[in-house]
């Protein structure tokens, strides 16, 4: 097959796991002989690794989005001009599948175009932007809304018609036919919203074992404590604050006998008013450190130095690539039932789970970690099989494969 991926963010140069995971579906694809070509946009980060023996075609021509005023004649011309980007890769590339996957500040109209002109079209899904997609503000978002004034209510209808032939159709048009979904609950939360999509898909974050070995015989800590690892958005959205009210809870039940790693990029706002402060003052400080935001590639040795793992996003997640690393490594998980997660996370068999926002519960959980060597090792070795028959390229992957060449169909 001949694959055009369309992402907002494409390693080297990314933010997040949605990126991270096009990239392995990609290369993937690559390796099994099929052509695949990656349209996104020029976001550049510096001092990163280039992309691998095995990346696909890479073209950063697109532009990202950062102001909302539809009226500004930039916003026009940047649209006409990825527009006419996306089709010149339709021509001259000739996939046979065009698969969308985040589109959140490229063009709203290129979902339009991809629908009108691809020869077949899939959607892949990680987050609730669907959901919202009709809602957002770009062009054919703003035709299909009705006018505010009298005025527009005789002009706008009129300028609709040259809007749809120079641009494309507005989003009223919308109508995906094929979408994969990272869980189930997305696909599910997405239903709810009233995106109705015939043929579905769910397709699970992998892991590569080249990078994330479930055999590793990891380290114990020689003074015997239980190190554990919070690796994600520091921000209040992912349960920073309840993290660090049972940090206070842990110390006053069990001071010795553990530490807490955090890493991840920093929400500006939440690292001045409440990590920096918390971690400055706290009785337990020393008991923690803040490594950064490192790149995926210093992860496999970050999660082998480690003993359990923290998830305690308190916000819907599509499905955590942070949980199923940590599975694949062989970490017991504590972590909350939230979207995604309960595709993965089975209480009592392969994690610990408590109420997100209970800040108790989560000091319980890690107490019992530290004082239960034993649960640590039976979870450890539930969850190293679970990642091994679940969660690896070959375990997922060939199915979607057969979902994007059944598209052609």
């Amino acid at each position: 097959m001949r694959l055009l991926f369309v992402s907002n963010y494409y390693p080297p140069h990314y933010i997040g796991g949605y990126e991270l995971h096009c990239a392995r579906v990609a290369e993937w694809m690559v390796r099994r002989g099929h052509e695949v070509r990656v349209l996104t946009s020029d976001f550049r980060r510096d001092d990163v690794q280039q992309n691998g023996d095995n990346a696909p075609e890479v073209c950063r021509d697109l532009k990202l989005r950062y102001w909302t005023d539809v009226a500004s004649p930039g916003y026009w011309w940047r649209e006409w001009r990825d527009l006419a980007t996306f089709e010149h890769h339709l021509v001259h590339f000739r996939p046979d599948v065009v698969v969308l996957w985040n589109v959140v500040k490229l063009a709203s109209g290129i979902v339009l175009e991809a629908q009108r002109r691809a020869p077949r079209l899939v959607y892949h899904f990680m987050d609730e932007w669907p959901a919202e997609f009709t809602q957002t503000n770009g062009l054919p978002q703003f035709w299909a809304r009705p006018a505010n004034s009298a005025w527009g209510r005789i002009v706008k209808p009129l300028l609709r018609l040259p809007y749809r032939l120079l641009f494309t159709p507005d989003v009223s048009r919308w109508r995906p036919e094929r979408a994969v979904f990272v869980s189930h609950a997305l696909k599910e939360m997405v239903e709810r919203r009233g995106v109705e999509i015939p043929e579905r898909h769910v397709s699970w974050i992998t892991y590569e074992p080249a990078l994330f070995d479930i055999d590793w015989t990891r380290q114990a800590d020689p003074r015997g404590r239980v190190r554990f690892l919070w690796a994600g958005r520091v921000c209040i959205g992912k349960g920073l604050k309840t993290t660090l009210d049972a940090l206070d809870r842990l110390w006053s039940k069990q001071p010795e006998g553990w530490t807490v790693d955090f890493c991840g990029p920093v929400d500006p706002k939440d690292d001045a008013e409440i990590f920096q402060p918390r971690l400055a003052c706290a009785p337990w400080k020393d008991r923690t450190r803040y490594l950064g935001a490192l790149p995926h590639s210093d992860m496999p040795a970050q999660y082998r130095d480690h003993d359990a793992f923290l998830f305690t996003s308190e916000v819907h997640e599509g499905l955590p690539g942070t949980i199923i690393e940590a599975f694949a490594a062989g970490l017991p998980v504590i972590g909350t039932l939230t979207g995604g997660t309960k595709d993965v996370l089975r209480p009592g068999e392969n994690c610990l789970v408590y109420e997100m926002g209970n800040a108790n519960a989560l000091a319980d959980a890690m107490l019992r970690l530290i004082r239960e060597p034993d649960t640590r090792h039976d979870l450890s070795k539930e969850v190293g099989h679970f990642a091994r028959e679940k969660c690896s390229n070959e375990a997922v992957f060939p199915e979607l494969e057969k979902f994007y060449a059944n598209s052609q169909s």
